[in-house]
């Protein structure tokens, strides 16, 4: 194919994707295209075949699947799984007026945890939004940890808005060279061996396949990269 006058050289699996996705009238969610594209396979199997043919597309320099915006319904939508109040992305997306000029802003994103999780769950508004400084301090490392845990210990995800900016601390599997705004579900805690470490889910593995669905991270480095934006506790 063709793309602004270069040709481009893609995979089957990824022309299936991108003939599905132009038929589309709204943003639809990754569980959905796994399993519409490669019914025959368990789930497992349809979501890496998945994240394939968005590496491939990626990789070709086509850039025709826009995906970094939708963070934020997959970060909403994770926690409600999480929760046991499964919302799909497309109806997070839509209810927060997510779109690929400006994402999904800090009070759109609160609304949704609000909506979809915060109240489902516990029947009043539970979130509130919580800037994080540029250069985080000791207080503000602190402050996190013991709303993150006040959040795990009542059995509810904190939505983490990271900043990563290029040549800096990123996310893990990120590309570092990059400077990134992302979503990320945090829903866990430990200290090891007096390091505090933690845990998040991350919606990116579809755009690099270096990332891990799942990761621990040092505390302090996550702070960091919360600097200039905040989180959702």
């Amino acid at each position: 194919m063709r793309v602004r006058g270069r040709r481009i050289a893609i995979s089957r699996g990824s022309q299936r994707l991108l003939a599905f996705l132009a038929l589309q009238e709204r943003p639809v969610s990754r569980v959905h295209v796994a399993g519409v594209l490669w019914p025959e396979l368990p789930d497992e199997r349809a979501a890496a075949n998945l994240r394939s043919a968005l590496w491939r597309l990626r990789r070709s320099g086509a850039h025709l699947v826009d995906a970094v915006y939708y963070c934020g319904p997959a970060t909403v939508s994770e926690s409600t799984y999480t929760e046991g109040v499964p919302v799909d992305q497309p109806t997070a997306g839509s209810y927060m007026g997510t779109n690929s000029t400006d994402g999904t802003s800090a009070s759109s994103m609160t609304s949704g945890m609000q909506h979809f999780v915060g109240y489902p769950v516990y029947g009043w508004y539970w979130y509130v939004w919580v800037g994080v400084p540029y250069y985080p301090s000791s207080n503000d490392l602190s402050t996190f940890l013991q709303n993150l845990q006040t959040d795990i210990y009542s059995g509810m995800p904190v939505a983490s808005d990271a900043y990563e900016v290029a040549g800096g601390p990123h996310l893990n599997g990120h590309p570092t060279d990059q400077t990134i705004f992302h979503y990320v579900e945090t829903a866990g805690w430990w200290n090891y061996n007096g390091e505090d470490l933690v845990y998040y889910a991350d919606s990116a593995t579809t755009l690099w396949s270096s990332v891990p669905p799942y990761s621990w991270l040092d505390a302090w480095t996550f702070v960091v990269i919360l600097g200039g934006r905040g989180y959702i506790w």
